[in-house]
């Protein structure tokens, strides 16, 4: 097997991967990544996004990755291999890569086709998570619960401070998360310019994405929805204020966002949400979400 650096392969060789993994996130997200390919070949051709491509004797590809360094942390943005050998491969490849070396620490958040790679991240050190994805098909029917005291809003460019600032206090600092790990407002600023801005998550949708005023200033909750495929929709955040937690208010927001996702004619709805957050887990199960894969987090800091 032989690992070289992907920016030296021809657009022709790798115009066949990304087409594979456009198809295999659609069977198993109802996710269209066709415009995500398409930036990440931009940035490939223009040599700025390093990756590897592993090849056997024969010349054949049998796996492929690429990676970024976003300030002083290490994120592996793909991963495909078609066994743990050629999995362990491109991981030393990466870990051994100068934008690793130079970082210091890495995160990895992904619907991964990478054979050994949880056990693989274990030897390195690295602390890994389980996400659960899970999709409810659409129209919404009564699923959800029902709505307390509040008067829903459509988001609004203007809402980008109020509802860092409700992220920040719903979820507390979590080295593990692939975005705002330290929990901080200007960290889910910073998460919400690039959830608006770029295709990583869907195309973020303002019609469908609902957010609760408080009664006196800011939000009490918010429900932010992409679109993943014309008749797909994800919830990409959903948060309460810790004072109205306990109301009902995030099964409400949820109900909402189905609701509109319904009239915009979407068929089913997705999110992606923690193993360990049972809280959460039992209120998507009960309003008829079940999981169909599991996206892999990881992450660690040099010491």
């Amino acid at each position: 097997m032989v690992v070289h650096d992907w920016r030296a392969s021809d657009a022709g060789l790798i115009a066949p991967l990304y087409a594979a993994e456009a198809v295999r996130w659609q069977c198993d997200l109802r996710w269209d990544t066709s415009a995500v390919w398409r930036q990440v070949e931009a940035a490939r051709a223009a040599g700025v996004l390093p990756g590897f491509v592993a090849r056997t004797a024969d010349g054949r590809v049998c796996g492929w990755s690429f990676h970024v360094r976003h300030r002083d942390t290490f994120q592996v943005g793909g991963l495909v291999a078609s066994s743990p050998a050629v999995t362990e491969s491109l991981l030393e490849a990466m870990w051994t890569s100068p934008e690793a070396t130079s970082a210091e620490g890495g995160l990895l958040f992904g619907h991964f086709a990478a054979p050994g790679l949880t056990d693989l991240l274990a030897g390195k050190g690295v602390a890994v998570a389980r996400y659960r994805y899970l999709i409810r098909a659409l129209p919404a029917d009564g699923g959800a619960e029902g709505a307390p005291d509040w008067r829903p809003r459509t988001w609004r460019t203007g809402d980008v401070a109020h509802v860092s600032a409700l992220l920040s206090s719903a979820y507390g600092p979590d080295p593990s998360r692939p975005f705002a790990p330290g929990g901080r407002a200007d960290e889910w600023e910073e998460y919400l310019g690039q959830l608006m801005g770029t295709c990583g998550c869907g195309e973020f949708d303002s019609g469908l994405s609902v957010v609760a005023p408080a009664r006196s200033e800011g939000l009490d909750g918010a429900a932010l929805v992409t679109r993943l495929a014309p008749e797909t929709a994800h919830l990409a955040q959903i948060a309460v204020r810790p004072n109205m937690q306990g109301r009902a208010m995030g099964a409400s927001l949820l109900g909402e966002a189905m609701a509109r996702a319904t009239a915009a004619g979407c068929r089913s709805l997705t999110l992606l949400v923690g193993a360990t957050n049972t809280r959460a887990c039992r209120l998507y199960e009960r309003c008829g979400f079940v999981e169909t894969v599991a996206f892999l987090s990881g992450s660690f800091r040099k010491h």
